[in-house]
């Protein structure tokens, strides 16, 4: 896992709303099927792209973050919550663990899918991120 990825599930797990959700039910790329069968809701995270700017030492990033549920209003719930907690950032995400000096968080497209083989809602999210690492 990268120090981005790290850092933003820090945060999901250090936010009460989206921790209430999900608890640690967060996910590179898929939800496991045996988690898919037991549980309800759930949030995947996949990286889109990183871009490393040498001449002033910051990496910019997208990241898809994936609010997945078996309720339409608790995916669009936990979508407003990672919103609210990421978009604009600045500062250190992941409790400065991960990643210092944040300067933009922002997301840059939303999509919302239902799946029927496993009857759950997605909103999927592109958050763009320039930072630097610890």
């Amino acid at each position: 896992m990268s120090a981005i990825q790290s850092a933003i599930v820090q945060e999901i797990k250090d936010d009460p709303t989206l921790a209430g959700f999900v608890g640690d039910r967060i996910f590179p790329d898929i939800v496991p099927d045996t988690q898919l069968e037991a549980n309800d809701n759930f949030i995947t995270y996949s990286p889109i792209a990183e871009r490393y700017v040498q001449d002033v030492a910051v990496i910019i990033s997208t990241v898809q973050i994936n609010c997945i549920s078996k309720s339409l209003g608790d995916a669009e719930s936990m979508h407003l919550a990672l919103f609210n907690v990421l978009q604009r950032f600045k500062g250190e995400l992941g409790s400065g663990s991960f990643v210092r000096d944040t300067k933009f968080a922002y997301a840059a497209n939303k999509r919302q899918v239902f799946d029927e083989k496993t009857e759950t809602y997605s909103i999927q999210a592109d958050f763009v991120l320039k930072y630097q690492e610890e």
